[in-house]
């Protein structure tokens, strides 16, 4: 089978397989094609519209612009630990996936 994939999905692909985490882009497609729903009916999938604007998605969203810096802080990790140890971690969990 031969697929085009737009230049995005493209660069996506070559940065997944880059972490190590998959052998090939095979491996890619059939663990994301795994979580595909069974039932493909057009009621189970909405279809997307060909344009989105981005204003009008951000306003159906409630989504406004950042007023301030600190409010994109993630509070996930301890703050006692090091940006070494919290990338470790993120290293090591992909492994186990």
């Amino acid at each position: 089978m031969h697929i085009e994939l737009n230049e995005n999905t493209e660069k996506l692909l070559k940065l997944v397989l880059a972490t190590g985490r998959y052998d090939s882009v095979d491996d890619i497609i059939a663990e994301a094609a795994a979580v595909l729903p069974t039932d493909l009916s057009s009621s189970t999938i909405q279809q997307m519209p060909e344009h989105v604007d981005i204003d009008d998605l951000a306003v159906e969203q409630g989504i406004g612009p950042v007023k301030d810096f600190k409010d994109l802080k993630a509070d996930f990790f301890p703050p006692e630990e090091t940006t070494d140890q919290f990338l470790s971690f993120l290293h090591a969990d992909n492994r186990h996936r």
